[in-house]
């Protein structure tokens, strides 16, 4: 093989494990924070929760929630700054007033649906329309909200977007013919799938009066503030400013700033997604009054960058209502009962976001320390509280993760102010092992391209034969599982009756063998007899009665698709086996002394798969296994 083409294969090599690692790792975690359906509004409780009522007296701002998914500071952004002028009816509206998901995991319950928005209305159109980034705005579940936008804008309502938010208001056609702008990362995918908008750069936010678009994420602040002080006045908006101690006013007169694009340093996020060794836990106290910008920096530094796992902890379970009425739906841990003391017990920290969260949290954080009395309750908005809520955010997320993701976070979320003061160290774990995988990849080329020049012609074909189908192997069955466990439903749409499997905490396990006479190991399947708010309601066998599983005590949740036939469980126990036992016959034979009369790689990976492939089918036959898809909590 010529140098150089060696080189270019060794650095391939070098690289295959490492991106192969980084790509299955970003898209198990994308996934797991944008689940593709949530649970339906099922409850009373719920569909009684309290909602602000629309002044005939006052216009109406609608901040617009996704069907499925929105971005979580694009939303509580503008709500808490429109709601902060004390001038208009501020709602949340969405398809259906069902919960609704925010990136990072965070629950929420639109006030409206559309169709209530527009009764409410009496058909008149809203005076602004809030457009937070929506990921999937062009699928149908959002159809509804493609149809919103393009009624509110014949109505002559302000059509404001944040961030990707452009997206929306491009797929409603209110973009074509005009300049627009969006979030520097997305801009490309942008111009390619909308190219009948120009799309500009360098600039914060682009105004034509009735259409108004901000680009990355604190862009926004600027352009609210921007609409707010032409509606309101200039006074109101720059008191707004001060309330929510934004720093750079300047941007809401002159959008002007420098065009970020990618670079190297950026590949920090899929390092974090693949490579980090050990990612925290951290606790986010969610109570009454919590405030929303504050709330959702925490999500977009720690959550959004994959440097942390987030989850909510609350003083009981129920809904909780934000500082100016957004009705917020914990996700995860809560500070009272067995399931919940549980969870907290393993969180690594305890973030308490809001300048007034010491008093209006103090009873959560007491319920807290009762549990885990080691469990410190940070404040970094209270402790901190002249400066703009992402700043110590940030500053924590450089001291706590590190300085490369500091930064990008920072890039992410657009925000310039030179008043943030970082200081960390290097992502050496997620380096170190990114460079092992690497170093095992190059070990492993080197080894098979020693061996190979020490074959005849005929044998190092048949290595080739093997390494392309391996390839070919992995290039079909990758895509196919990671598909499979990016669309799991959410368990709310199963309907009773259904068999499901439910795998469990060891602490549930021990409490199904006290009242069940059953060793479960954790794992128990039965039929789904109801829903009850957080409770999971499982028939595990007639006459054993109900068991109530706590949502926070699943594990993973998995719905039955029933037993396949002796034929097609055993052609299925054989695909995965015959795989292994080809490329592991295949390469121990290439990477050793071929003695006479040895087969050739391929031959001998022939053999492995065939050997494997049979005893894997017979156990198949004989014993068929039930097929199980996994679901969403």
């Amino acid at each position: 093989m010529p140098r150089p083409i060696a080189y270019i294969a060794y650095g391939a090599a070098f690289a295959a494990l490492p991106i192969a690692a980084a790509i299955l790792g970003f898209r198990d975690l994308t996934g797991r924070q944008h689940p593709e359906r949530l649970a339906p509004l099922r409850t009373e409780r719920l569909a009684q929760a309290p909602r602000p009522e629309i002044d005939p007296a006052k216009q109406t701002v609608v901040v617009l929630l996704g069907a499925d998914i929105t971005e979580i500071t694009d939303a509580l952004g503008p709500y808490e700054m429109f709601a902060r002028t004390g001038r208009y009816n501020v709602v949340t509206a969405a398809p259906e007033r069902q919960p609704t998901l925010l990136t990072g995991g965070l629950r929420i319950l639109p006030h409206y649906s559309l169709a209530e928005v527009d009764a409410r209305l009496g058909g008149k159109a809203p005076a602004v329309v809030m457009v937070p980034n929506i990921p999937n705005i062009a699928e149908a579940q959002n159809a509804a909200v493609v149809g919103f936008l393009q009624r509110s804008a014949a109505g002559g309502s302000i059509m404001h977007s944040w961030c990707t938010g452009a997206m929306a208001l491009a797929q409603a056609g209110l973009l074509d013919g005009r300049t627009a702008t969006a979030h520097w990362g997305d801009l490309a995918l942008l111009e390619e799938r909308y190219p009948r908008v120009r799309w500009v750069r360098g600039v914060r936010w682009v105004d034509h009066g009735q259409l108004v678009m901000s680009a990355g994420i604190t862009s926004g602040v600027d352009a609210s503030l921007r609409v707010i002080g032409r509606l309101a006045g200039d006074s109101v908006a720059q008191r707004v400013a001060r309330e929510i101690r934004y720093p750079d006013y300047h941007f809401a007169i002159d959008p002007r700033a420098e065009q970020y694009a990618f670079g190297a340093a950026d590949l920090v996020l899929l390092a974090n997604a693949a490579f980090r060794p050990v990612r925290p836990r951290v606790g986010v106290a969610l109570y009454d009054g919590v405030t929303e910008l504050d709330l959702g920096h925490v999500y977009d530094a720690h959550a959004a960058t994959f440097a942390a796992n987030v989850e909510t902890v609350t003083r009981s379970k129920g809904i909780v209502t934000s500082a100016h009425g957004l009705t917020l739906l914990p996700s995860d841990a809560t500070a009272a009962g067995e399931a919940g003391a549980l969870r907290v017990g393993k969180l690594d920290r305890l973030v308490v976001p809001g300048t007034d969260a010491r008093e209006r949290a103090a009873s959560l954080v007491a319920a807290v320390g009762t549990i885990a009395p080691a469990l410190r309750a940070e404040y970094p908005h209270a402790d901190d509280a002249g400066r703009y809520g992402l700043e110590p955010i940030i500053e924590d997320l450089a001291r706590t993760a590190d300085l490369a993701t500091a930064t990008f976070a920072l890039r992410r979320l657009e925000y310039r102010s030179p008043s943030v003061r970082l200081a960390g160290g290097a992502p050496w774990p997620a380096l170190l092992v990114a460079l092992f995988l690497g170093a095992t990849g190059l070990a492993l080329a080197l080894g098979i391209a020693r061996r190979r020049r020490m074959r005849p012609a005929a044998a190092r074909s048949g290595e080739q034969r093997l390494a392309l189908a391996s390839a070919l192997a992995i290039a079909v069955l990758a895509p196919s599982r990671m598909e499979a466990q990016s669309s799991a439903p959410s368990i709310d749409v199963i309907a009773p009756g259904t068999r499901i499997r439910a795998d469990l905490y060891t602490w549930d396990g021990s409490r199904i063998r006290r009242f069940f006479g059953q060793s479960s190991g954790g794992k128990l399947a039965g039929e789904l007899v109801a829903i009850e708010g957080d409770t999971v309601l499982l028939s595990v066998r007639a006459g054993s009665g109900t068991l109530r599983i706590p949502r926070s005590a699943l594990r993973d949740v998995y719905v039955s698709r029933g037993w396949p036939n002796r034929a097609e469980s055993a052609v299925r126990s054989a695909i995965v086996p015959a795989i292994a036992g080809a490329a592991f016959r295949g390469l121990s034979a290439s990477m050793q002394r071929r003695e006479p009369g040895d087969p050739s790689p391929g031959r001998a990976a022939l053999t492995g798969a065939a050997t494997s492939a049979a005893f894997a089918g017979a156990i198949g036959l004989l014993f068929p296994k039930e097929r199980w898809s996994r679901l969403g909590r």
